[in-house]
């Protein structure tokens, strides 16, 4: 279940190449909110600039390459994503896929997330939105929802399945990374609800960029709004250690794909698993893509959180093969 790649900031601690998000002050005395945006926004830099790059892992997450160059103009720092990141390569094929290996327990988180929005009529950011499950879902409520997501192959399948489910007003869709996309000059910071579920956060690879990933969901919110963050536990991620393999009857292209992901420890770094997704199309064609995820506890998330004025307020339980854990904006 895996969602969106990360384009975090690595960290000098960890030896984990993560593509740059490179920042260029074009005013560099401002105060206020913004002083502390640009602030934090040095601080990731100087954290990737302390990244001691290993050649071999380098290859591994060079392909696909996750890219966004970010700028600082007027009081916004605005988000330009010009290069393919994961999933671009088969987007088109991921909600068959998934619907078809999944689709029942698929079905079934949705109806628990949906549960979580007391307020139909809430703003919502669903971060890591992937093709939209849950944002179609939230915006078919009624909710104004706001998607981010890193994939432009994702985000072109959530658009058009938000039209044909006649919900596209309803939803702003951001192409951006998680621990980022609060710069982006379209997001509002006064969200009511926050979602980064299924493996979203997963996707977040270090320490320094889980906590901006957690800054970034609460700068999103206003005072006293929710943030719903799902975990999985790691066994999730280590059945690919023997391999999942998955046939996939495809009619539109002609015959089965043949589905297998694998994953394997990052050689140098225990915390990290490298999963290799590969698909075999009927026409003989195969597309192959490396995932890197990391298994966080609910500790070291909370722990996070709780440095980004989010405060633990419990868990809304296990749904499907996550928990979610549910925190303040204080």
């Amino acid at each position: 279940m895996l969602l969106a790649h990360n384009c975090s900031p690595g960290s000098s601690h960890e030896s984990v190449n993560e593509s740059a998000c490179f920042i260029e002050s074009r005013r560099p005395h401002r105060s206020g909110a913004l002083e502390l945006h640009v602030a934090r926004a040095i601080d990731a830099v100087e954290i990737r600039a302390n990244l001691q790059m290993d050649a071999a892992h380098a290859r591994k997450l060079a392909s696909p390459p996750d890219l966004s160059e970010l700028k600082c103009a007027s009081s916004h720092c605005e988000i330009v994503m010009n290069e393919p990141t994961g999933y671009d390569s088969w987007a088109d094929l991921y909600d068959e896929l998934y619907e078809s290996a999944f689709g029942a327990m698929y079905s079934s988180m949705t109806a628990g997330h949906l549960r979580l929005v007391a307020d139909r009529h809430s703003k919502v950011i669903d971060i890591g939105a992937g093709t939209g499950r849950l944002s179609i879902a939230l915006a078919q409520a009624g909710c104004a929802v706001t998607a981010i997501e890193p994939s432009a192959g994702m985000l072109r399948g959530l658009e058009k399945k938000a039209i044909d489910a006649g919900c596209r007003d309803r939803i702003q869709v951001v192409h951006a990374c998680m621990h980022d996309c609060v710069c982006h000059p379209s997001v509002a910071l006064d969200h009511d609800v926050a979602f980064c579920l299924f493996t979203a956060i997963h996707h977040v690879l270090t320490l320094e960029s889980l906590e901006l990933t957690m800054t970034a969901i609460a700068r999103a919110l206003k005072s006293g709004a929710i943030a719903f963050v799902g975990v999985h536990p790691r066994y999730v991620f280590e059945q690919f250690r023997g391999g999942m393999n998955q046939s996939v009857v495809i009619a539109r292209l002609g015959g089965t794909v043949q589905w297998t992901q694998s994953a394997v420890a990052m050689q140098g770094n225990p915390h990290l698993l490298d999963t290799r997704c590969v698909l075999r199309l009927p026409d003989g064609r195969e597309i192959t893509d490396l995932l890197v995820t990391r298994p966080w506890t609910v500790e070291e998330i909370t722990s996070a959180a709780s440095r980004a004025n989010l405060t633990a307020d419990g868990t809304a339980g296990m749904i499907g093969t996550e928990e979610v854990l549910r925190f303040v904006k204080m």
